[in-house]
């Protein structure tokens, strides 16, 4: 009975007005191939507004009025708008950008935006860019960025520092979901795999009021590869550098009728540098890193459910020098284990009105573990060190949710939602008692567009923690079109960040570090000011854009290590008075006929007063200076590309026994260079560079103290010398 009353049902729309079955088929103008989840918006001749996503197609279905207008974006493609008559099949060839680069942008919005009307500074690495700059990483693809330090540690990682604030205030997603897991404040990047990412968005400058705590200086999310077409396609990858780095991936992706399934897995393997020969230590620790992913979804009418589940686990291995008596010979290694377990389940659902909800609930999981031998040398046999092991475990619910109004035609927006992220430790180095913080959060925010040319976007986050008393956290962003080439940003914030449960328990040590946990710790408050600007133009073949920017920070009871037993060089955190930078950025790009030119400098200026302890030591300063060269030889299949970058001396300052030190790393410059020819229709892309042309290893000469994270050494490490990389990528099937 059902079948006929939904067969009456399907017949009876053929008569009914409202033109349902027509539809708008988009494709590419190079190919001819079908343009997946393009943003077609239709607006009609009584003002209705309508936003849809093409499928797998390329096709997207007439809403159920007569439409006078259509819009269509795309990533990678020019923007196309058409005034029709009435309601019927279409066909639209979108031309590709001339300017490579990805117009729609997801972190911060409420909807997928165009990058030039987002209220933030978004800056997108898409494959390209990842191929070009040969990033395996996070670390190698930022490396070369004007506003970003990136710092390394042969224990902890790769560090990160945007426009001059350090890691505890960088926010860290992998499609939206916190990264957690830091040591020493930072996410370590070089644990960040790139192998199952398809583009990564930057944020700089506050997104606290939607992000919560960490988010003060930016916000980097990584948005993992999905399927686009219908069917099935597999890839690999492999890759080597000359320092002992070997890299193999695969992965395969299955798509149709709405289902989706993507599994990928990989293998990356160093065998460890020294500039020297040491025998057995060396000065970059050997480590074997394993990565798999897992992902289902199932698209529905107007909404999506999607699964994805990730394990990552990394050994990393430090060998001691060999001791030698004249009755045995002996040396201690250590072993440091790190696992990271994720599950996350999306919900999202596109409601009447063209409003939406968005549920995003997901567990992570990480473990650091330490296991200490004393070998003997001559039978090779280990004995535990019992003593020196430990197992930290962290782990971290987040359930957040929001709903979002996306109507073109009024003249105000709005998003709400709420934040539940619960955090818990326990293991050897926290007291063997499991530590809790949760914090619950609401927070709403705004677009009004009232005056002409003008959004402004209020925002305010209502914060309950369960150990410290949270203000409101409000801020206020502003996006000015004077003119259809030129915008203007403004954004002014407030944070707040309570001390994370490492910094309140964790007591790490290794023979590198001897950190203890500050139960006394007070939250950090700041206050976060910036403005930009972007110039754009276009003249035939050739584009221009210029973009400056300014910004100021104030953060106070800043977090930072002081020195509390000389002798053990024993660190804790402690709350400094405060800490103030300010700066600017200015980046130019050019573009024409396959050749790309960047270039930027970044100077910041940054001042710690530690009152408690009346000292001031006033202003320090920095300038880094970038540069990228790249050519596609589009007939050959060839595309180069040169990235440079001068990083200017740093200065940063330690307490230590109530006295303060200055440490320096001196100023040094870095280059890769890089050549990709892609095969088959760029289903084979072989590639192959140098990286770290100017050989640089040690910054020499660049401390005035004993360096807190190298027991004694004056030398910062900074690289691994000259080394050479090559890489096989490949997929086939529909893609």
């Amino acid at each position: 009975m059902l079948r006929f009353i939904w067969g009456g049902l399907c017949l009876l729309t053929l008569f009914v007005p409202g033109y349902s079955y027509a539809q708008v088929k988009i494709k590419s103008a190079v190919d001819g191939k079908p343009v997946t989840d393009a943003i077609v918006h239709f607006t009609g001749s009584s003002r209705q507004q309508k936003t849809s996503f093409t499928d797998s197609t390329g096709t997207v279905p007439f809403p159920g009025f007569v439409v006078h207008l259509v819009s269509v974006y795309a990533t990678g493609f020019r923007q196309l708008t058409d005034t029709l008559k009435g309601n019927d099949f279409i066909n639209y060839s979108l031309v590709p950008l001339n300017v490579q680069m990805d117009e729609v942008v997801i972190t911060g919005q409420y909807q997928p935006n165009l990058l030039s009307n987002s209220v933030f500074e978004v800056q997108v690495f898409d494959q390209k860019n990842l191929e070009l700059r040969a990033a395996n990483n996070l670390s190698d693809l930022l490396q070369h960025d004007n506003s970003v330090l990136i710092s390394r540690d042969p224990f902890l990682g790769a560090g990160i520092n945007i426009n001059g604030i350090s890691g505890n205030n960088v926010k860290i997603l992998i499609d939206g979901v916190p990264v957690i897991g830091r040591e020493n404040g930072n996410i370590d990047l070089s644990q960040i795999d790139l192998a199952n990412i398809e583009r990564v968005e930057l944020v700089r400058g506050p997104m606290s009021e939607t992000y919560g705590s960490d988010a003060l200086a930016g916000v980097i999310n990584l948005i993992s590869k999905k399927k686009k077409n219908e069917g099935t396609d597999a890839g690999g990858k492999f890759y080597y550098e000359s320092n002992g780095t070997y890299n193999i991936h695969a992965n395969s992706a299955y798509r149709k009728k709405g289902q989706e399934i993507t599994i990928h897995a990989g293998r990356n393997f160093f065998d460890g540098y020294s500039e020297f020969d040491t025998v057995r230590s060396q000065q970059w620790k050997p480590k074997e890193q394993y990565n798999a992913d897992l992902g289902y979804a199932l698209r529905f009418k107007k909404g999506s459910l999607r699964y994805q589940a990730g394990v990552s686990k990394e050994k990393l291995i430090s060998k001691g020098n060999i001791i030698a008596t004249p009755y045995e010979a002996y040396a201690f290694d250590d072993f440091y284990n790190t696992i990271r377990t994720s599950h996350k389940i999306f919900i999202d659902k596109e409601l009447k009105n063209h409003a939406s909800v968005n549920f995003t609930n997901a567990f992570s999981n990480y473990e650091r573990s330490r296991d200490s031998y004393r070998k003997n040398m001559v039978s090779l046999e280990n004995s535990g060190l019992t003593a020196n092991n430990y197992t930290n475990l962290f782990r971290q619910y987040l359930f957040r949710g929001t709903y979002s109004t996306y109507r073109a035609w009024k003249k105000i927006n709005y998003q709400v939602g709420y934040d539940v992220t619960l955090d818990e430790a326990r293991g050897d180095r926290t007291g063997s008692v499991t530590r809790r913080i949760n914090d619950f959060a609401a927070f709403g925010s705004a677009e009004l567009t009232y005056i002409k040319k003008v959004v402004i976007r209020p925002a305010l986050r209502v914060i309950y923690n369960t150990r410290y008393a949270a203000p409101l956290v409000p801020s206020l962003h502003i996006k000015y079109d004077p003119r259809t080439d030129l915008s203007v940003r403004a954004s002014v914030a407030r944070g707040f960040r309570a001390p994370s449960v490492k910094e309140l328990y964790l007591d790490f040590e290794d023979s590198n570090h001897n950190l203890k946990g500050n139960t006394s710790l007070q939250p950090e408050l700041s206050d976060y000011a910036q403005i930009s600007a972007e110039y754009r133009k276009k003249t035939g073949a050739v584009a221009f854009s210029i973009k400056p920017d300014v910004f100021f920070n104030h953060i106070y009871n800043k977090i930072t290590l002081a020195e509390i037993n000389s002798n053990a060089l024993e660190y804790t955190y402690i709350n400094i008075d405060d800490y103030r930078n300010i700066g600017g950025n200015l980046n130019l790009h050019v573009s024409a006929r396959g050749l790309s030119l960047g270039a930027g400098v970044n100077f910041t200026a940054y001042h710690n007063r530690f009152a408690g302890q009346g000292i001031d030591p006033g202003f320090s300063q920095t300038v880094n200076l970038n540069g990228s060269l790249s050519y596609n030889f589009a007939k050959a299949g060839f595309t180069t590309g040169l990235f440079f970058k001068r990083f200017g001396k740093v200065t940063v300052y330690s307490m230590e026994t109530e006295t303060l030190t200055a440490y320096h790393i001196r100023d040094y410059y870095s280059m890769d260079l890089t050549i990709n020819k892609s095969l088959f229709k760029k289903s084979v892309v072989i590639s192959g560079g140098i990286k770290n042309i100017f050989d640089n290893t040690t910054s020499k000469g660049g401390t005035s103290g004993n360096d807190i994270h190298s027991g004694g050494g004056s030398d910062a490490l900074i690289g691994m010398g000259r080394y050479y990389f090559g890489g096989l990528q490949f997929v086939f099937g529909k893609n």
